[in-house]
């Protein structure tokens, strides 16, 4: 008998929050909290409603699992422009940003987790995002263009850490979007700045 690998083709959605770190080490059981009610009231209801699944959380991040691309993208609108009128009215969210990439690919089902370059990608082209944007693969971007109504802007391609090949990104929403230069850097070093000395 052979043993066979459970796969699917999954669009797939990274989303973390902004500051995440800071808003702990400034209220630890508040930002807790916060982070209960921001899955609870806003993200379960609207993955729930196209037919996604959180696959699990992880601190400040989201891991979400959808059939469609189409679906997973308006998933990801809708949740940024909740999230945008909600920090207009000060409500539960107190100010929160996230970042949402995603991607389509082929992942890999195990003990109720996934995994493969389908994840990894999308992972990778979260940070890539504006606080309050999307950042979309083009296998994803191809999936959904003429289908939802709201404006891309080209991304260009990007090396990102661990995957062997150029991804090409599209954005949406959210504030500026740091140069392609910057993006293309290995996301594993940190740059510090350095100081040149010349003779006169």
């Amino acid at each position: 008998m052979t043993n066979s690998t459970n796969r699917k083709l999954a669009s797939i959605v990274a989303a973390d929050v902004v500051g995440y770190s800071a808003m702990m080490a400034d209220d630890e059981i508040g930002t807790l909290n916060t982070m209960r009610a921001l899955k609870k009231d806003l993200i379960e209801p609207i993955v729930a409603k196209r037919g996604g699944h959180i696959v699990k959380t992880m601190g400040d991040g989201f891991l979400i699992d959808f059939s469609s691309a189409v679906e997973s993208v308006e998933a990801a609108v809708e949740l940024q422009e909740t999230l945008k009128a909600q920090n207009a009215n000060d409500a539960f969210t107190k100010n929160i940003n996230m970042r949402v990439g995603v991607h389509i690919g082929d992942v890999v089902i195990e003990d109720g987790d996934i995994f493969g370059d389908g994840v990894n990608i999308a992972a990778r082209i979260e940070p890539l995002a504006s606080p309050g944007g999307i950042s979309v693969s083009d296998e994803a971007y191809r999936q959904i263009v003429g289908k939802i109504d709201v404006e891309w802007i080209d991304g260009g391609e990007h090396n990102v850490k661990n995957i062997p090949r150029p991804v090409r990104i599209w954005h949406w929403g959210g504030g500026p979007v740091p140069s392609k230069k910057l993006f293309a850097a290995d996301l594993s070093v940190t740059y510090l700045p350095s100081i040149a000395v010349l003779p006169f």
